[in-house]
């Protein structure tokens, strides 16, 4: 390996704004004045509730069998169009 030192330099603001030709380059734009902390509105924090007791816990049903139905009935039409692929060759 050839023995050369690499530095990564980094990039300067606008620099890549420069290669873009003046005509397609957007508008220039004034800057966003500072925000001061009057200008800052916090909102109202919501009440202090007491939370909702949960709702009681049920078993969810499982829906196993009809994925299995669906990767059972899907392997099936995946035979069946490459079988029927094959004939028609």
């Amino acid at each position: 390996m050839p023995d050369s030192s690499y530095s990564i330099i980094p990039a300067e603001a606008g620099s890549l704004l420069k290669t873009v030709p003046e005509e397609t380059q957007p508008p220039a734009s004034t800057p966003t004045p500072a925000l001061d902390v009057a200008d800052v509105v916090d909102p109202p924090l919501p009440a202090v509730t007491k939370p909702a007791s949960p709702p009681p816990a049920t078993s969810p049903h499982s829906n196993a069998l009809q994925n299995i139905a669906n990767v059972g009935l899907s392997l099936v039409a995946i035979m069946a169009f490459t079988l029927l692929s094959l004939m028609c060759n």
